[in-house]
């Protein structure tokens, strides 16, 4: 198990903590223990079986004896088969209520997203598509220069949530991102295809054409999603084989 969560970390590590050696100098000692608590705690499993504080001291007590070179107080062997029925049952007990209120909470911002969109359709200068998608054309950009289905694009963007919080951006970020259509969720896809290089739409993404009810970091389930994006430019194939990203 501990040799498992030292490479899982040591991964991590080297693809998303990577620090320059500069920055690596300055930093305390303090921050990477607690950044290396973290990672063990996260990639341990510890958030899936809804611990209460009474149970993390518990746990916190059993590391702090290995960190020590102390012997567990507690025979392994004899527990090991009880420990993994204990972990499994809790991490459904989890699991379960989870899922239970993702499913209320999907379904309050799905009911809070008809009320918005009941909104959108007094707008005059709102458009709707067959699927129900809205969005606003603000700058046509090249008719001529129109991505297709499958095109590989270049985008500046922000994305909201109906509330105002920002979930994403590449402005934020200093840098275009670079996406194939064929690759991204229905409504981004469908309101890409809209305008050409240079120009810029906003889009009103429904649940339904975004990510459903799924628990993504940063969208809860249900929600409806908001971009203003700004075509940089529709590639070629050539370029589209050297500067595509995965999509996120």
């Amino acid at each position: 198990m501990l040799k498992n969560i030292l490479t899982t970390t040591v991964l991590i590590i080297a693809s998303n903590l990577t620090l320059s050696a500069d920055k690596a100098s300055s930093a305390s000692e303090g921050k990477y223990l607690e950044a290396y608590g973290w990672i063990i705690g996260t990639q341990s499993g510890l958030t899936q079986l809804g611990l209460s504080s009474e149970e993390v001291k518990s746990i916190l007590s059993g590391i702090q004896n290995a960190a020590t070179g102390q012997k567990s107080s507690v025979n392994l062997q004899e527990i090991n088969t009880g420990l993994q029925e204990f972990l499994q049952r809790r991490a459904l007990a989890y699991q379960e209520k989870r899922q239970k209120e993702l499913a209320s909470e999907g379904a309050q911002n799905r009911k809070d997203g008809a009320s918005f969109f009941a909104k959108l359709e007094k707008d005059k200068n709102m458009k709707k598509s067959k699927s129900g998608l809205f969005y606003e054309i603000l700058s046509l950009g090249d008719a001529n220069n129109k991505p297709s289905e499958n095109s590989v694009v270049k985008i500046d963007y922000v994305g909201t949530l109906t509330n105002g919080n920002e979930f994403d951006s590449s402005k934020a970020r200093g840098e275009p991102a670079t996406f194939s259509l064929g690759k991204v969720i229905p409504g981004f896809k469908e309101g890409l295809q809209l305008v050409g290089k240079g120009g810029k739409i906003k889009l009103y993404i429904p649940a339904d054409l975004a990510y459903g009810d799924q628990d993504i970091p940063s969208i809860p389930p249900g929600s409806t999603l908001i971009f203003d994006v700004d075509m940089v430019d529709v590639l070629s194939a050539e370029e589209s084989m050297e500067q595509e990203q995965p999509a996120s």
